[in-house]
């Protein structure tokens, strides 16, 4: 059991009370959407990366602005709290499903790209399924598979990691599955078709299938 702390609460209660009310606050992380009053105890001990990133851009006053939307810095600072992230950890349900999809897709695109550029790799990791889980989706409609696309696709430009390559995998097999669908909308192809490194992209993995396809084919003499 882990241990009591001063105020008499576990360590995980205790956390989660001062994220969630803000209670003893001394640092302020602004977004456009959101701000954040957390804890430096918690927030620099956390992450080196983080740490570095975040003392380039702090004013006199301890207040953070940061670029990345309000989904994402929560989730970054829900890990440091050692706390759920309930967005990333279940998919979306509802009516309008689709749009769902599109929209936790999107979250958890800047997400994989802020943990790359915090250094953060398990949550990183945590976001990449849950984008995969978004894109393969059958209740992902054409155009938004590309829009999706696109959107990872800007996103990682010039990037080069292991977990970029996985996320242009993802794309790449996601859009190749709704790519029937995608040639007869014409907004999700002509979008497709500007974007120079996404349609490379999926006619190289097209090819690629086409490769594997033939290996398996038999020898003239064994057909």
């Amino acid at each position: 059991m882990a241990a009591a702390t001063d105020t008499g609460q576990a360590p995980s209660v205790a956390l989660s009370r001062m994220y969630n009310t803000g209670a003893w606050s001394d640092l302020t992380i602004v977004t456009a959407t959101k701000t954040f009053a957390v804890h430096k105890s918690v927030v620099f001990a956390s992450n080196a990366t983080f740490f570095r990133a975040a003392i380039a851009r702090v004013s006199g006053q301890m207040i953070i602005h940061m670029d990345e939307p309000e989904a994402v810095v929560d989730a970054i600072l829900r890990h440091f709290y050692e706390l759920p992230i309930e967005w990333l950890e279940k998919s979306p349900t509802g009516p309008v499903l689709a749009d769902g999809l599109l929209s936790r897709g999107t979250d958890c695109a800047h997400l994989i790209v802020a943990a790359e550029k915090f250094d953060i790799g398990k949550l990183g990791t945590l976001a990449l399924r849950r984008f995969q889980i978004c894109l393969l989706s059958n209740n992902l409609k054409p155009k938004q598979v590309v829009d999706l696309g696109c959107l990872w696709m800007n996103l990682t430009k010039d990037r080069g990691s292991v977990l970029y390559n996985r996320g242009c995998e993802i794309v790449a097999v996601a859009t190749h599955q709704k790519l029937a669908g995608i040639v007869v909308d014409a907004l999700a192809w002509k979008k497709l078709y500007a974007n120079e490194a996404y349609t490379r992209l999926v006619m190289s993995k097209a090819e690629s299938m086409v490769r594997e396809a033939t290996k398996k084919r038999p020898a003239p003499d064994e057909a």
